[in-house]
C-alpha cells in the first residue's frame, strides 16, 4: 500500500466530548480530502504522538516504524494539499507534537518536535514551490531522529492525552476568515490506553469510566469479559449517573 494512498486510521477515544467548546475536532478518523477542500479552504493539520511505552523496543519492536510509516503517508497527503493549490495559494500548517507523560522527556524530543513544522504561512508566495521540498525533506529528517530518541528513552509511562486535550489543544487551534476558512484537524498516534493521575475524581457509571486501564483485557478471552461486563469510555460532559 502506497503512502499516498494509505487511510489514516487514528485511534481517539471520545475526543470529541474532550474538546467540549473548543470544537477543535471536526472527526477522530480521516483519510485528508483533497478534491473535497474548498479551493481557499486551509488546514491546521495537528498530528499528535504518543511516545509512552507502545513504542518500547522491547514490548513493541516494530511499532516505531509503524508511527514513521504513518507520518510519513500524512505528509504525503499534505503534499498534496499544497499542490492542489499550486503551491501559491496554500497557507496550510502541518505539525508534530508529543504528548505530555508523567515522567517527562528529555530536552532532545522536545526540540525534535517543536522542529516539526510545515508551515506555507510562513513562506513567501514566489518561494513556496522551490521551498516545500526542502520542508518535507528536513520535517521526515527529524521524524527519524525523534523517533531514534524516543526508543532511547529510558523511562516510558502512560502519556496524558487527557490533559493535552483539556488545557493545550485550543492553543494549536487556528482561526481563518470567511473568504479563507481553515479546518483544524487532529490525529493521534497511540494505542488508546488512558491513564490519569486522580482518577477518582474522573465520572464513573458501573465498568463505564472516563478513563481505561486496559491491562486486564490483553488475555485471551479479553473480547467477551469486555462485552459481557459492558466496559467502555464515557465523555469528560456525561454524568456518571446518567
Amino acid at each position: 500500500m502506497s503512502a499516498r494512498t494509505i487511510s489514516i486510521l487514528v485511534t481517539v477515544i471520545g475526543v470529541t466530548a474532550m474538546v467540549g467548546a473548543t470544537r477543535f475536532l471536526p472527526a477522530s478518523s480521516s483519510e485528508l480530502p483533497v478534491q473535497a477542500a474548498a479551493p481557499r479552504q486551509q488546514y491546521n493539520i495537528c498530528l499528535l504522538l504518543d511516545l509512552s511505552d507502545r513504542i518500547s523496543p522491547a514490548l513493541a519492536p516494530i511499532q516505531a516504524e509503524k508511527d514513521r510509516k504513518i507520518i510519513t503517508a500524512v505528509a504525503d497527503q499534505f503534499g498534496d494539499l499544497v499542490r492542489h493549490k499550486l503551491y501559491i495559494n496554500s497557507r496550510d500548517l502541518l505539525r508534530v507534537v508529543v504528548a505530555p507523560q508523567k515522567s517527562g522527556y528529555d530536552g532532545t524530543l522536545s526540540r525534535l518536535s517543536d522542529a516539526m513544522t510545515m508551515d506555507l504561512r510562513e513562506v513567501k508566495i514566489a518561494e513556496k514551490r522551490s521551498a516545500f521540498p526542502k520542508l518535507r525533506q528536513e520535517f521526515l529528517k527529524g521524524t527519524e531522529e525523534l523517533y531514534r530518541a524516543a526508543v532511547a528513552n529510558p523511562s516510558f509511562t502512560g502519556s496524558d492525552i487527557w490533559s493535552f486535550v483539556r488545557d493545550d489543544l485550543a492553543t494549536y487551534r487556528v482561526t481563518g476568515a470567511s473568504v479563507e476558512p481553515v479546518r483544524n484537524v487532529l490525529i493521534i498516534l497511540t494505542d488508546g490506553y488512558l491513564t490519569f493521575a486522580n482518577q477518582e475524581h474522573r465520572p464513573a457509571n458501573g465498568h463505564r469510566t472516563s478513563y481505561m486501564t486496559v491491562k486486564r483485557f490483553r488475555q485471551p478471552g479479553w473480547e467477551e469479559e469486555f462485552t459481557s461486563g459492558d466496559h467502555g469510555l464515557i465523555s469528560q460532559g456525561m454524568k456518571a449517573d446518567g
